[in-house]
């Protein structure tokens, strides 16, 4: 039985402000230190068995494992798969901005569809790449806790993917900056829900 951690990083002065950040690389802001190192606190006494962290590069990702890694005497690990989906032209607006210039496609993507924008990735790609990587994780690590620090989008899709809910209907809502969620990988079904979007 492998246990999986999902983290989403912390604030940014782009999650603070409301702007599709997507793969856009920005630091943790205060807020966002402050809940990396609550996460770290909280979350470093629960994970057992020689843990396995995992990042994606973005920097607020990174920033939000490397205290949690240091409080399990671990290194993480990047791993590209992890980063967020990619918003194109999309990234940076606000989301008045992006709904004046793009009305029908924001209709789309608010509803958890697809839209038709320049450099936008869309759902099953980013839940394919997101699976992958997970299962590829906990495969390496036997019996050992994993933990995934990734973002907003990317890991929703991803529980969707592994509980085989649409992906296009937002079913799960996504995790809120700094929280995390529990999924357990074997025994009778393939991956067990425990805890979603808890705040640290």
């Amino acid at each position: 039985m492998t246990r999986l951690y999902l983290v989403r990083h912390g604030q940014t002065d782009l999650n603070a402000a409301h702007r599709l950040q997507g793969q856009s690389d920005f630091p943790l802001n205060e807020t966002g230190q402050a809940q990396a190192t609550a996460l770290a606190d909280v979350l470093a006494p629960r994970i057992e068995k020689n843990p396995v962290v995992v990042t994606s590069p973005l920097q607020r990702a990174a920033m939000t494992a490397d205290p949690l890694a240091s409080a399990l005497g671990v290194t993480a690990h990047r791993d590209a798969r992890l980063m967020e989906r990619s918003y194109g032209i999309w990234e940076g607006l606000l989301p008045d901005e992006r709904r004046d210039a793009y009305p029908e496609e924001s209709a789309v993507w608010e509803a958890g569809g697809d839209p038709d924008v320049e450099g936008y990735e869309d759902n099953a790609p980013v839940a394919a790449r997101m699976v992958q990587a997970a299962e590829e994780w906990c495969d390496g690590a036997g019996d050992s806790d994993v933990v995934l620090v990734s973002h907003g989008s990317a890991l929703r899709l991803f529980v969707s993917a592994v509980f085989e809910v649409p992906l296009e209907g937002r079913v799960f809502r996504g995790q809120s900056n700094g929280r995390w969620s529990v999924l357990e990988r074997g025994g009778d079904v393939p991956w067990s829900l425990v805890r979603y979007n808890v705040a640290s």
